[in-house]
């Protein structure tokens, strides 16, 4: 009868510690985890930079990247991945992914640990407040003028070789990008974030054929291009109205070797009034005959792209902004710690209990 009592013990306690192991082994975490990246769009146009694609698992968020270069998340090769944590029961599960909580019109499942994984991802964002989810990012633009958000410019015609003008509707707290075509055009986005409701407001890039007619000295360094912009009409263009605003514009490779311009070199200055000021200016992507810039501006008026060789020049601090944590390669899982704890209380649990009786 001893005997048989042990044998059943002995089972049940197998069956225990085997359930337990496998239970464990279901909820490690993939590592290294699945990395995601792809292109993405909002309303048919390039995803600006700066917007935040987030992954979620049956709706508990997974991982999250900040849009470095407009119209694309993560790279490939590349280090920079949409990184999702997950665990081995949950391979094959669908990943959705959301942009301010509007979810992307296609979804993925869940892959295998340290593998690349391409999905193209197009948003349909509400253009206002009242459309449902409204926070997202505007793109593009009809061209033209005018209404109240219309921009003037005290610019010399004769100087002017280019103007682009875009209309958008800029609200609180939403990033909205305008964005510039044309060829001869170097600044390619215009992305502002709203402090207030401001309605549809037209931005204006003057691209000029020397310096400003609105400046009294030329800027200094090896000057790429002269160029004004505008935000709203006289006035507008303020921290009250914008909380931030950021210039992506680009320079030709050519260019910045003939002259001997490193990256580095390459800055974007603004006419505060009085003298020139030097912006902070990031290098964020480069291709075989382009490079392209970022900058962050507490204002709109004659600007200038320019190499800095060795030349102090007057710096002003960027626009304060709540930094976005890096995403890494380390998994954070979700707290499912409790469950493997439990099963290793059960087991411990079991065995002294077989020890009681095998004494008795």
């Amino acid at each position: 009868m001893k005997m048989k009592k042990k044998i059943i013990l002995m089972t049940v306690l197998t069956i225990l510690i085997t359930s337990g192991i496998a239970s464990a082994q279901n909820e490690i975490p993939l590592s290294p985890p699945p990395g995601y990246y792809g292109t993405v769009t909002v309303n048919g146009q390039p995803a600006p930079q700066g917007t935040t694609i987030v992954a979620k698992i049956a709706g508990e968020v997974r991982g999250s990247i900040p849009i470095s270069t407009a119209g694309f998340y993560g790279d490939n090769p590349g280090k920079t991945k949409l990184w999702i944590t997950g665990y081995q029961n949950e391979i094959n599960s669908t990943v959705t992914f959301y942009l301010n909580d509007v979810a992307a019109g296609q979804t993925s499942t869940l892959a295998g640990p340290e593998t690349d994984n391409r999905v193209d991802l197009s948003f349909i964002v509400p253009s206002g407040p009242g459309g449902g989810n409204s926070g997202g990012s505007s793109n593009g633009g009809s061209s033209g003028g005018g209404g109240g958000g219309g921009t003037t410019s005290g610019e010399n015609l004769s100087n002017i070789d280019v103007k682009e003008s875009h209309e958008l509707e800029i609200f609180k707290d939403v990033l909205t990008s305008y964005r510039f075509t044309h060829a001869l055009n170097p600044i390619r986005y215009n992305n502002v974030t709203g402090n207030v409701n401001a309605g549809v407001i037209t931005t204006t890039v003057e691209v000029l054929k020397g310096t400003s007619s609105m400046v009294s000295s030329a800027a200094p360094g090896k000057v790429y291009k002269n160029v004004n912009v505008w935000v709203g009409t006289s006035g507008f263009a303020t921290p009250a109205n914008l909380k931030e605003s950021k210039i992506v514009f680009n320079v030709q490779n050519s260019w910045l070797t003939d002259n001997k311009i490193t990256g580095s070199q390459l800055k974007l200055l603004r006419w505060d009034g009085n003298k020139w000021i030097t912006l902070d200016t990031n290098e964020i992507r480069k291709d075989a005959t382009t490079t392209y810039f970022e900058s962050a501006t507490e204002g709109f008026s004659p600007f200038a792209i320019s190499g800095i060789m060795g030349i102090t020049a007057t710096s002003t601090p960027s626009v304060t902004q709540t930094p976005i944590p890096e995403i890494t390669r380390t998994a954070t899982p979700p707290v499912k710690a409790p469950t493997i704890q439990n099963w290793i209380l059960i087991v411990i649990i079991a065995a002294a209990y077989f020890i009681i009786i095998r004494k008795k």
